[in-house]
Order: structure tokens, then C-alpha cells, then sequence
């Protein structure tokens, strides 16, 4: 199984303030995509709304801990960068779907990746889009 990881995963996975949902995110990154240890793929644009966004939470993460998570992430996980035609793609499944375009951006991503699932929040558990189920960890 080839998951994909939306930024909120990583994000829950440092929040302090918010110990279940990081405890889920730490034991999904731990047990990996198939249950066994293995990989998982995010995008660039994960790696870029990851160092935004935990700069902004309520316990906010150091600028120099960011980074290295970010440098670990890159060592350690397939990171997809997507294309002008996932761009495309993207700005055309916004409209299709009817969701926002930085979701559909994960979405493009993660289908031109070939994973079969979009690990995150965001989007309704279960939904599906050309061959990638969404699943809500936190639910």
C-alpha cells in the first residue's frame, strides 16, 4: 500500500498542545504506510506548509527544529514534486470535486504518486478520487 501524507499528520505529530491527535500521528508515522515500517510519500508542498504551520501553534515549534524535521523528512520519505501538469490537474479537480485548490493540489499529488491512500483530515474519510481513498486517522 503507497499512503500519502497530508501536512496536518506532521504537523499533529509535533503539537503539543494537542496530545491524542499526536499520539495518533506518531504511532501512524511509526507503524509506516503498510503497517510494517514502510515508507510513505508527501510532496514539496507538504514540506513548505509544514514549516508555516508549525510555526503557528499554540506551543510553536523552533525555526532550527523545523528545519531539521523537514531535512529528516526529505531523507527518510518518497517526496513527490509535482509537475505544471499536476498544477493543472489540480486547479481542474478543484473545480470538478468542488474542494478547495491547495486540497486538490494533495489530491493530484497523491494520484499522480499511484497511492491508493491520502492519509489526512481535510477531506471527508472514506471519499475517493481516482483510486486514492481518503482516510482520517483522527476521526
Amino acid at each position: 500500500m503507497r499512503a500519502f501524507l497530508d501536512t496536518n499528520v506532521l504537523v499533529y505529530a509535533v503539537d503539543e498542545a494537542d496530545e491524542r491527535r499526536r499520539a495518533i500521528a506518531r504511532d501512524l508515522l511509526a507503524r509506516g504506510a503498510d503497517g510494517d515500517g514502510g515508507g510513505f510519500v508527501i510532496s514539496t508542498q507538504v514540506l513548505s506548509e509544514f514549516l508555516v504551520a508549525v510555526r503557528r501553534l499554540e506551543i510553536p515549534v523552533g525555526e532550527d527544529v523545523a528545519l531539521g524535521i523537514v531535512r529528516d523528512l526529505a531523507a527518510s520519505v518518497e517526496i513527490h514534486v509535482p509537475s505544471v501538469a499536476d498544477i493543472i490537474g489540480a486547479a481542474e479537480r478543484a473545480v470538478r470535486e468542488k474542494i478547495h485548490h491547495y486540497d486538490a493540489l494533495i489530491v493530484q499529488a497523491a494520484v499522480s504518486a499511484g497511492c491508493d491512500v491520502l492519509i489526512t483530515e481535510d477531506l471527508q474519510d472514506g471519499r475517493r478520487f481516482d483510486g486514492v481513498t481518503v482516510t482520517d486517522p483522527f476521526r
